[in-house]
């Protein structure tokens, strides 16, 4: 695959994809099945993959305009099945060091390695 393909996953948490979540978006369950297709598709091409996440604190400004949702470390704010992989890892919302060439990452493994950049509220996978 050329490497100028990226997969870009937003937001595929429980609280919006399934109709039991705090923010659910109505009809989003349905593509479902899509996402861990893409999903695994990219995986297994070697396609870079980054995924954003919300993960609120419940003092978040954001709850005095929508009800609360993707609290971080509650069901809501799990990606859905399928969308994670379990070699990824979280860059936190905070200034970090990272390497000018985040095409590293993906080269340390024979197949894609997602990575994770967690940020509050928003997480960014990778």
């Amino acid at each position: 695959m050329p490497s100028s393909l990226l997969f870009w996953d937003v937001d595929t948490q429980f609280d919006f994809m399934h109709p039991a979540g705090k923010l659910y978006v109505p009809g989003a369950e349905a593509i479902i099945p899509n996402l861990q297709r893409l999903t695994s598709f990219a995986v297994q091409h070697g396609i870079p993959i980054v995924a954003s996440t919300d993960a609120h604190l419940e003092t978040d400004p954001e709850f005095s305009q929508y009800p609360l949702h993707c609290r971080a470390g509650t069901l809501g704010q799990k990606k859905v099945e399928g969308t994670l992989f379990p070699h990824h890892f979280i860059i936190p919302n905070r200034k970090i060091d990272l390497p000018g060439d985040l095409g590293c990452y993906r080269r340390s493994s024979s197949r894609s390695r997602p990575l994770t950049c967690s940020r509050i509220p928003t997480q960014i996978l990778f």
